[in-house]
């Protein structure tokens, strides 16, 4: 009687979080509007449900953890990298064939493979519970030119600890995409080994024809994984959406300018994603913030 009762009250709860959840979207679209929204997400965090999503991206499933940064955002924004895939949107056709790296829950991988119908999207997650989640979202949504794989790209092919942040965000939340190799002042609890392989092998092995965009955001490590795709970025010259952020680039043991006096060498101008996906070019790269995501386009 107890377990039923129990799940009754759940049930009646997801109803409810599900109709506040259309509200609160709505919010977030006016500026007066998001703080009000901010504190509803916030007020919810504690609970910690688990709640699949009908309509991430308007008609994909996504399983959501209320208490979990990327995860509550999705669930009460409607993404957590919506600037980003609205670049991405535009620049996606049927055809291409998406790599993403450092793929989390999935949320690039399932915008992508909407997209790519006669394409591919390849991901990588080297974190086991990520790994696992990224499996689910996509199994859900019947996806099958999708091909994960449980490994990190690197310079070259090893076994390394990773990282995450034991405390709480600083919004309340758990932040279960902070994962990194490189132990940090703030990201300092161990949760295991993880194996990394350079891009280059893993093209060479499969035989992948070609790539045509890809996104890397591994906290840190996204030099490394460069620094292994180097065959592959010049064979290719995909589009590169990258994350810059000054601390895990530190922590590393090089500079934001450094990574993008990298990928520079092959040919390639950036433009800084803003509010709403609004590009602007970055012209001088010694001139870039602490933190943005970029996007690097080959020159004609």
């Amino acid at each position: 009687m107890g377990n039923l009762l129990s799940l009754n009250i759940k049930k009646i709860m997801t109803v409810f979080l599900l109709l506040l959840r259309k509200f609160t979207k709505a919010l977030y679209k006016f500026r007066g509007g998001q703080r009000f929204a901010e504190f509803i997400r916030k007020s919810f965090l504690r609970y910690g449900q688990k709640i699949l999503i009908e309509d991430f991206d308007e008609s994909l499933k996504f399983f959501c953890e209320l208490d979990e940064h990327m995860g509550s955002q999705i669930f009460w924004r409607g993404s957590y990298s919506g600037d980003q895939l609205i670049v991405l949107n535009k620049l996606l056709r049927p055809d291409s064939v998406f790599v993403d790296v450092g793929a989390s829950h999935g949320e690039f991988t399932l915008f992508a493979a909407k997209r790519a119908v006669k394409g591919m999207v390849i991901s990588f997650e080297p974190v086991k519970d990520s790994f696992e989640k990224l499996g689910k979202n996509i199994e859900i949504n019947k996806f099958d030119k999708v091909k994960t794989y449980n490994f990190g790209l690197g310079k070259e092919s090893k076994t390394l600890p990773i990282y995450t942040k034991g405390a709480k965000f600083t919004d309340g939340s758990v932040h279960r995409g902070l994962h990194t190799t490189c132990k940090m002042k703030e990201r300092d609890k161990y949760i295991g080994d993880i194996s990394i392989h350079p891009l280059d092998s893993f093209i060479e092995s499969e035989e992948i024809g070609t790539i045509d965009i890809m996104k890397v955001d591994v906290e840190g490590a996204e030099l490394s994984a460069l620094q292994g795709s180097e065959v592959a970025i010049r064979k290719f010259k995909p589009i590169i959406f990258i994350e810059v952020a000054e601390e895990t680039c530190a922590a590393m043991g090089y500079s934001g300018r450094e990574l993008l006096d990298f990928i520079s060498k092959f040919g390639y101008s950036f433009e800084i994603i803003g509010e709403n996906g609004i590009t602007m070019p970055l012209k001088n790269i010694n001139e870039i913030g602490v933190f943005q995501n970029i996007v690097c386009f080959p020159k004609k």
